[in-house]
């Protein structure tokens, strides 16, 4: 049994996510907890 059960649809809505800011999402599984992490590519300025 899970500690904390859950949908498992937390990593499908982070890609999803990824995807639509063209970042990349990497995944590192760990005995006690996978860490995720997301990159962002810097956004240009908004023109004044």
């Amino acid at each position: 049994e899970a500690a904390a059960p859950g949908e498992g649809l937390g990593l499908p809505i982070a890609g999803e996510l990824a995807a639509a800011l063209g970042a990349s999402i990497e995944l590192a599984p760990n005995p006690g907890g996978s860490c995720i992490r997301l990159t962002v590519p810097p956004q240009p300025e908004p023109a004044a």
